[in-house]
């Protein structure tokens, strides 16, 4: 595409056109004798050649002038950083022009074009890409294809006169691509983007294609690249690539600097300030220049396999002069990270999980195993209460439902109760799952279910309300008579069908009864065309919807599942399922929860809201009153407010700047919020959910725990934001 621009544009302005020899752009000795011979005075390179160039320039002082005398730069093909700039700005004229162009092929080239201030450089990581050049259009748009605001992030899509007609003899993949914005074919670039609400120039974002999900946890690579950056200006170049080794991801980062000062350990350092836990890349491979393809940008290709067995040697160091406090929490580490040894020196978020300790500010400060060994000591030599005793099993099989589910049912039965049956449903908790390789028995499926639901009795557990005395009780049901669960299949064509399917999970009222302890149901997804002859195998591509009720299972219910599912179907019959009278089950911690003394909670609570004003409700503006009949529809509405990257960075800035977490921050503005719309309402709550496992014996049982906690403040309006 780039010849059009050279060729054509040489021709119609009467300029003279030089060709290099074959391979000659990247000779860099040849290359520049070229340009000083020739007196050229409009170059158009790639960014990564920039750097390479640099270096050749920086180790040849011969050559140092010899770009001298080139007046435009017209600078496109990948991201612009403001260091690669700043490293060629000794080798070229004080006054001739750097462009920063963008536009792909399928739009004729060139769509924006950004002219760079060097005095602005030091205030940049990534230059704009500017502003449209003349009969183009450019759109920002969401998911939906709709227009964002300025700031927020989206895809580029790019309308006018050089957009493309078609990919040729591949309708199918210009449909993807093309689309009609205000009446005007345009090209969906795959490019993320932003416009800045004070310059209205165009940022780039990264490509669609470098954001990945890394254990659940979706992650824009060009996020880390930008951090990374950030450290040093010695640094010309970063690349992080998501690699799999023996089952394990991995995020590396490439880092492309000629600096002996740039080390792995800075680096994992700066990130760890700046990034969450799960974005740290597992290795840092620092190399002096990034190897380029024919065309001059940066093969990704080419760049070296990560070396992840000198990887897991640092991983596996010696071990054997661990403390007995060092062998207790290496245990522990290795049991939650499925690893047979850990360095004591590592810390536990360099292995890419993360876990709560004592004190989270110190356990994040001070994350190795060998200092948590110090902070687990000092925290139990510390402890008011040496006689702790653990709650026991009480071998009931009935009993008063729990503080929780009590609050759940309420809801339901009445908070949420409509006439409509087809009322959405608030407390469906469906876990998708898809099989990713090789085939599973439906008979070995649903042997594992039984299992799950004979080690975990809440989920074959009646729950009823009992008239004569007002009461919410359970009533755990025997495993033999039948399966608990209700097992359905549905074969779809289509993942629009699964869509389907899985709405009808989330919003379907109608598919538990407590009174018959129908609190769990499986769900499995067949892809038609994946149906072999053996239709009682699911095979790779089918998915299995588990839907619970939320009165049985809660969030931290989901991992607890998810690692007996995982550890009955790996070993079969050889495990065998805890004996039901030694193991605590939910109804014990029910029961025993009920036994608690709540007189000092009590008075606790109430002293705490005793000069508020808690009986009138907010004030807010609505669109609708509620019904003077106290009838409701029993529907919701879930609200979901998403920050953009520059936000949440000064967010961070911000937050550690307070010494607060982001909670704490978007809590205390989402305060201001609700103290602005209900016209200065002084006293304001708001309720939080938290998880509710306060004892280590809760750890492990599947049910509903969760309990709500109101937060509440008195606002001053003569009170500063601090």
């Amino acid at each position: 595409d780039v010849h059009l621009d050279e060729i054509l544009s040489s021709l119609t302005c009467g300029a003279h056109l030089v060709l290099l020899r074959s391979g000659g752009h990247l000779d860099f000795d040849y290359l520049t004798r070229v340009i000083c011979d020739h007196h050229v005075t409009f170059i158009a390179p790639v960014p990564s050649w920039i750097d390479a160039l640099c270096q050749y320039l920086r180790q040849n002082n011969h050559a140092s002038q010899r770009m001298k005398q080139i007046q435009w730069w017209f600078i496109g093909g990948e991201e612009l950083f403001s260091s690669t700039i700043q490293q060629l700005l000794p080798f070229i004229h004080d006054e001739c022009h750097l462009l920063n162009t963008y536009g792909p092929a399928e739009i004729t080239e060139t769509a924006t074009c950004y002219e760079i201030c060097r005095e602005d450089l030091s205030q940049m990581i990534s230059i704009p890409i500017g502003h449209p050049l003349d009969g183009y259009d450019i759109y920002v748009v969401d998911e939906y294809r709709q227009q964002v605001i300025p700031n927020q992030q989206g895809e580029i899509v790019i309308g006018g006169v050089g957009v493309f007609g078609g990919y040729y003899e591949r309708e199918d993949l210009s449909e993807q691509v093309l689309i009609d914005m205000n009446g005007e074919k345009c090209y969906m670039t795959g490019d993320f983007g932003r416009i800045d609400g004070e310059t209205d120039e165009l940022i780039f974002m990264g490509r669609k294609d470098y954001q990945i999900k890394l254990r659940g946890q979706r992650i824009e690579l060009g996020q880390i690249e930008h951090t990374i950056m950030k450290f040093s200006s010695l640094i010309s170049g970063c690349i992080v690539m998501k690699y799999t080794y023996h089952e394990q991801e991995h995020i590396v980062a490439y880092v492309e600097t000629t600096s002996t000062s740039v080390n792995d350990e800075d680096l994992r350092e700066k990130c760890l300030s700046t990034l969450s836990s799960y974005m740290i890349p597992s290795m840092f491979i620092i190399l002096e220049k990034f190897p380029l393809s024919l065309n001059g940008k940066i093969n990704r290709k080419a760049l070296p396999t990560p070396d992840f067995i000198s990887f897991q040697k640092l991983i596996n160091e010696d071990i054997e002069s661990m403390s007995l406090m060092e062998m207790r929490i290496h245990h522990l580490w290795c049991d939650v990270l499925h690893r047979k040894r850990i360095s004591t020196k590592i810390s536990f978020f360099f292995l890419h999980e993360f876990g709560t300790a004592p004190d989270i500010v110190l356990c994040l400060q001070q994350a190795s195993i060998s200092e948590h060994a110090q902070l687990l000591t000092k925290a139990i030599t510390s402890i008011s209460n040496p006689h702790y005793q653990s709650w026991f099993s009480l071998h009931a099989d009935h009993g008063e439902a729990s503080f929780a589910q009590s609050r759940i049912f309420l809801d339901e039965q009445i908070r949420f109760q409509s006439s409509n049956k087809k009322t959405t449903a608030i407390y469906n908790l469906p876990l998708l799952c898809r099989l990713s390789e090789s085939t599973m028995s439906i008979e070995c499926l649903q042997q594992i279910l039984r299992q799950i639901t004979e080690k975990h009795a809440i989920l074959r557990t009646n729950i009823r309300m009992d008239s004569t005395t007002g009461r919410l009780n359970q009533y755990i049901q025997p495993n033999n008579i039948h399966d608990w669960f209700s097992f359905h299949t549905s074969i779809i064509d289509d993942n629009n069908e699964l869509k389907i399917i899985l709405n009808d999970e989330l919003t379907n009222r109608t598919y538990f009864d407590f009174n018959q302890g129908r609190v769990f149901r499986c769900h499995i997804v067949r892809q038609r065309s994946s149906i072999t002859n053996h239709h009682d195998f699911l095979s790779a591509g089918d998915w299995m919807i588990f839907n619970f009720h939320h009165i049985a299972f809660d969030g931290e219910s989901e991992q607890i599942f998810l690692d007996d599912f995982r550890q009955f179907y790996n070993y079969k019959q050889q495990v065998q399922v805890n004996d039901e009278k030694t193991t605590l089950q939910y109804i014990d911690y029910s029961t025993h929860e009920r036994q608690i003394d709540m007189t000092a909670a009590k008075m606790y609570w109430r002293q705490i809201f005793k000069d508020y004003e808690t009986i009138q409700p907010m004030i807010l503006p609505v669109d609708r009153k509620l019904p003077s009949n106290g009838i409701y529809t029993g529907d919701g509405l879930s609200i979901e407010i998403y920050l953009n990257n520059e936000i949440l960075k000064q967010f961070i800035d911000y937050a550690s700047y307070s010494n607060a977490t982001l909670y704490q921050l978007c809590l205390t503005i989402y305060y201001i919020f609700l103290y602005k719309l209900t016209g200065g309402q002084r006293d304001i709550i708001i309720g939080i959910v938290q998880a509710n496992r306060y004892r280590p014996e809760l750890q492990r049982i599947i049910g509903m725990f969760v309990n709500t906690l109101p937060i509440l403040i008195h606002i001053d309006s003569y009170d500063t934001f601090e």
